[in-house]
């Protein structure tokens, strides 16, 4: 063996050595860190609670943090803490709790005893549409009964606005006084008339105030004939001439 090679044999040795006397001398200590993760304690609900409140609920039986479930569903965390604890007046973003019912699996456990909330996310605004229709009321004529643009109605109906909570209250208020027949309003006194025995209620506005049907006729401005049928129950009469004989009878003053 040269003596070059049994140097290096020698200084490795050595170095061996050295490091067996040093493993000897030192203990080496790795430390681990674990996050326990928190546990959620869910709150209690009951049929009162909040829209808000029984999602919270849910998404807690369920270990789910809001941090989570809004990374998840790529929306705010704010906007699930809002969600979650506050009364909305007004829903700005109904897809998004559409969303976290669905992901959470609870729409058939939510108790809707928030009309207004069930209206929104349940998407029934093309009813304010069919409302409206229904009872023959014109987009001008519904503005003003609900002290509202007529631009902001048709956003409504074609779901391109949420209605207000205000603006929901003061539609059902709307929505029972016509049903209940307690409106006193122009617009809806033609609906009152229809709705039970027009004719005979015709007859009885002709009769009491001396109106003969030709007359009936010249101050509808229609041919005799229609006013007769009319009055026979042959033809209901509409609400343009409805509102004619109304208001000759109300500019006369005759009762």
């Amino acid at each position: 063996m040269c003596g070059k090679c049994n140097n290096h044999i020698t200084e490795t040795i050595n170095a061996f050595e050295n490091i067996s006397k040093l493993l000897d001398r030192t203990s080496i200590q790795k430390t681990y860190e674990y996050e326990i993760p928190e546990i959620i304690t869910p709150i209690s609900i009951n049929e009162t609670s909040t829209i808000g409140e029984q999602i919270k609920y849910y998404r807690q039986i369920k270990g789910i943090y809001q941090k989570d479930i809004a990374k998840l569903l790529n929306i705010e965390r704010y906007t699930m803490y809002h969600l979650e604890n506050n009364s909305y007046k007004q829903i700005y973003l109904p897809e998004v709790i559409r969303k976290v019912i669905n992901y959470l699996e609870i729409e058939d456990k939510i108790i809707w005893n928030d009309k207004y909330v069930e209206f929104i996310i349940k998407d029934r605004q093309h009813e304010i549409r069919d409302f409206r229709i229904q009872n023959n009321l014109t987009l001008k004529e519904f503005s003003n009964l609900m002290k509202i643009s007529e631009s902001t109605i048709v956003c409504w109906e074609n779901n391109k606005k949420v209605i207000s909570r205000k603006m929901y209250n003061r539609y059902i208020d709307l929505s029972n006084k016509i049903y209940n027949n307690k409106i006193v309003n122009p617009v809806f006194d033609y609906i009152n008339f229809r709705e039970s025995n027009p004719t005979g209620k015709l007859r009885l506005i002709v009769k009491n105030n001396n109106i003969s049907e030709q007359e009936l006729a010249k101050l509808c401005d229609v041919h005799w004939a229609t006013a007769h049928n009319w009055l026979k129950g042959k033809h209901r009469i509409s609400k343009k001439h409805y509102e004619k004989l109304m208001n000759f009878i109300n500019d006369k003053g005759i009762v």
